[in-house]
């Protein structure tokens, strides 16, 4: 199992505390040199039962030598044991912790680089509104990580009560890597957000000259019309009065 867990910490050592892995190394060497002494203590504990048979004097002595040994083993054998699960509770923190780790910061990378993709001003509005509707997408998703982020803290904080178990194990560095993301996340966030709605508004002014253009088309094409209509009938004086006073009339697009 120690060498699992050996296996397991050194594909995580990159991003783990360097001080953890002298603990892990030492439980390796620990449990080889138990098992190489596994057939010494088999022997011992044969010719101390052999000893106390030939000589009922020294039989108690004998036996009680064997029995501090079985002790000293089975006490040692604990240390192991428990030191196999502490570790594999930290290793298994170290993978959530990375994981999630690296599933946020992937997150936040792409949030990163829609951030920094803004529409040209000479653009159209086809552009605005498909650079609004990305931001819109990482909006979504960093709401969907929220979780995940909250996890990572909540993962982080566990990882660093467990280390403080580990005699000379430091936590820095899973703090810094905690606040580091933590912060890229909220500034990352923020930014999303402010240029979501400078697009939105953007896209929103867009809408609107699209529909003033239209509106001007649509009185122009009338208009036009109304002033052959009155060209036409330049004679009839009061008609073409008429037709002028409409003309000048402001229309509701430039109100």
């Amino acid at each position: 199992m120690v060498y699992i867990l050996y296996d397991e910490y050194i594909e995580l050592n990159p991003h783990c505390p360097p001080s953890l892995l002298p603990s892990l190394r030492f439980f390796v060497q620990l449990e080889d040199e138990l098992q190489s002494l596994q057939h010494s203590q088999q022997w011992l504990r044969e010719r101390g039962s052999q000893l106390a048979q030939r000589d009922s004097e020294l039989a108690g002595e004998a036996l009680r030598e064997v029995g501090l040994v079985e002790t000293a083993w089975d006490n040692v054998r604990k240390i192991i044991t428990d030191g196999q699960e502490q570790c594999g509770l930290l290793v298994e923190l170290l993978r959530h912790f990375h994981s999630l780790r690296s599933t946020l910061s992937s997150t936040v990378e792409n949030a990163l680089t829609v951030s920094h993709n803004q529409p040209d001003p000479n653009h159209n509005p086809e552009e605005s509104k498909r650079i609004l509707s990305r931001h819109e997408a990482v909006i979504a998703e960093l709401r969907g990580r929220q979780e995940d982020m909250d996890l990572f803290i909540s993962s982080g904080e566990d990882l660093q009560r467990e280390l403080a178990n580990v005699p000379h194990c430091g936590s820095d560095s899973i703090q810094r890597g905690m606040d580091t993301l933590r912060d890229q996340w909220l500034q990352v966030s923020e930014r999303i957000q402010t240029n979501a709605e400078r697009l939105g508004h953007c896209v929103s002014l867009w809408d609107d000259l699209k529909t003033m253009e239209r509106d001007i088309d649509q009185w122009a094409a009338a208009s036009i019309a109304d002033l052959t209509e009155g060209v036409a009938n330049l004679s009839d004086k009061q008609g073409t009065e008429t037709h002028l006073a409409t003309f000048q009339v402001r229309p509701s697009w430039a109100v």
